[in-house]
């Protein structure tokens, strides 16, 4: 071999040992340093015993350049930052869970109230349900832009026809674009049985006045055909399944038609009748007499509390009045106050209550659940 050819083949090992080594040792010199350096067989696949290089892919000389995913530099490849995901509103809720008690027969229990907020970004629009007959909320939807806005949501429960047990429910919150939709709050109702003494039998309750009773009506939205529900002595034998009217309850009001004045008798209260219709309101077996002032109080005072919801009330005595009906309207009260005769609310007495909504009202010790439009109650004072 020649010796131009001897040093040209020389050159050429020695370049390439040089290629192969900056892969894994640095290279230097007096005005360099290539710490790291690529590999690269240039456009066409090479190999050998123990590499095989299918060719580089291209980057710059000194720019950077950019795609969806990825950015290169002339040196490396850099993995772009994910975009950070749109923020989103979050349900916020309180209390997680509700719990209701109630007696058979008696009233309902008392509202409570379901607070729905939003803890996250930007708008949360919900809706907010439940899946049982006796559970019903007000409002159903909502809408909320920080903690601070909060949706109060009304839970009510009617006892209507419900006998002694336990019941669950579930309320459901949901928005669609939350990130947390959809949220659930179980609801349990407890409905504790009756007792015999408060809330006895018809047949029980009006016993000391079965020579002189005509016939007894009593009343409560949702229950038996327009709300009524009537019992008549004569049809307690022949006819048991046509009186409706089975049980008297503490704090409703009853329709009582005796043949002559008389006195109802029952455990330690009595009420004195007039002959023909009487409206009383069911006492139990407590006594209530003699009341002491704050139980017959005006109207307006013990009225008070469903002042915002109440539209009419109405009274009945006979003798009492033209006809014997008394009314009260809330409205009348500052403009035509002589316009309202039903003046003062006496115990053992029942009364028409006509609100807006469903509601409670509290007087005393007592709290009476109303239904939307008309509810007969009976009085127990403080």
């Amino acid at each position: 071999m020649s010796k131009p050819k001897i040093i040209a083949l020389g050159v050429t090992l020695l370049c390439g040992l040089l290629m192969v080594g900056g892969g894994v040792w640095a290279m230097s010199s007096d005005n360099y340093a290539i710490d790291w350096n690529v590999i690269g067989a240039g456009g066409e696949p090479a190999s050998s015993d123990d590499y095989d290089m299918r060719g580089t892919i291209g980057q710059p000389v000194a720019e950077t350049s950019f795609s969806d995913s990825y950015k290169l530099d002339s040196d490396y490849w850099y993995p772009l930052a994910p975009a950070e995901p749109p923020e989103e509103p979050t349900i916020g809720f309180s209390p997680t869970s509700f719990g209701f008690s109630a007696t058979e027969g008696g009233a309902n229990p008392a509202d409570q109230t379901l607070d729905v907020w939003n803890s996250g970004a930007d708008t949360l629009d919900c809706s907010i349900t439940d899946d049982a007959d006796w559970l019903s909320l007000s409002p159903e939807t909502g809408s909320s832009t920080d903690p601070a806005d909060v949706t109060e949501v009304t839970v009510f429960v009617d006892i209507s026809g419900m006998t002694a047990g336990s019941y669950n429910a579930t309320i459901t919150i949901t928005a669609i674009a939350a990130t947390n939709s959809p949220q659930t709050v179980p609801v349990e109702l407890t409905v504790n049985p009756s007792t015999d003494e408060d809330n006895p039998l018809v047949a029980v309750g009006l016993d000391s006045i079965s020579d002189w009773l005509v016939i007894a009506y009593g009343y409560k939205a949702g229950e038996g055909v327009g709300g009524w529900t009537v019992y008549n002595p004569v049809w307690a034998a022949a006819h048991p399944e046509w009186n409706t009217l089975t049980t008297l309850y503490v704090q409703r009001g009853y329709w009582l038609d005796v043949s002559q004045a008389c006195d109802l008798t029952y455990e330690a209260n009595t009420y004195e009748l007039d002959e023909g219709w009487n409206l009383i309101g069911w006492c139990g077996a407590t006594a209530v007499s003699p009341p002491a002032p704050e139980d017959n109080p005006d109207a307006a005072t013990g009225l008070d509390f469903i002042e915002e919801q109440l539209v009419m009330a109405y009274g009945y005595k006979a003798g009492e009045g033209v006809g014997g009906w008394t009314v009260y309207n809330p409205e009348w009260a500052a403009a035509h106050p002589e316009w309202n005769s039903l003046a003062t609310l006496y115990v053992q007495r029942g009364y028409w209550i006509d609100v807006e909504q469903a509601c409670g009202l509290e007087y005393g010790s007592q709290l009476y659940g109303l239904d939307e439009g008309w509810n007969l109650i009976g009085w127990l004072g403080w």
